[in-house]
């Protein structure tokens, strides 16, 4: 899968590899955004398509811990997205402390302010997006 410096993937856009949690393949560059696009293999057999992110400012290790946990709660929560946010809030308050603050859905927008480098907002397979942010 072949893919031009610049140009951002859709979020439909599917990977082949299979990685772990410490890898991620890049689809995507550009001066203001990195996107990401992993994909698992549940026990199931069955592939899942993880966050392709749209935006972020985190340093580099909270957003891999950040990503790696928007995973697991969305394959272990599926579409109950008010059980995401709740599961992804508490392992982010354990794992860096702070008020972390999470809106999971499919279709929103919003305007916040939010402490400097601590912004995330991703697609978890092709619908779910989420945005995480630490407060002021």
């Amino acid at each position: 899968m072949s893919h031009i410096k610049g140009l951002t993937p859709p979020p439909q856009v599917k990977s082949l590899s299979i990685v772990n949690r410490d890898d991620t393949t890049i689809v995507g560059k550009n001066t203001s955004r990195v996107h990401f696009q992993t994909t698992s293999l549940s026990k199931m057999g069955r592939a899942f398509t993880h966050p392709l992110i749209q935006d972020c400012n985190m340093p580099s290790e909270i957003r891999m811990e950040a990503v790696y946990l928007a995973m697991v709660s969305c394959e272990r929560y599926k579409k109950d997205y008010k059980k995401i946010a709740k599961d992804l809030h508490v392992r982010l308050m354990k794992k860096f402390g702070g008020d972390w603050n999470i809106i999971v859905g499919e279709n929103f927008g919003l305007q916040i302010a939010y402490d400097p480098k601590s912004l995330l907002y991703m697609y978890c397979g092709i619908d779910i997006a989420i945005c995480i942010w630490k407060s002021l």
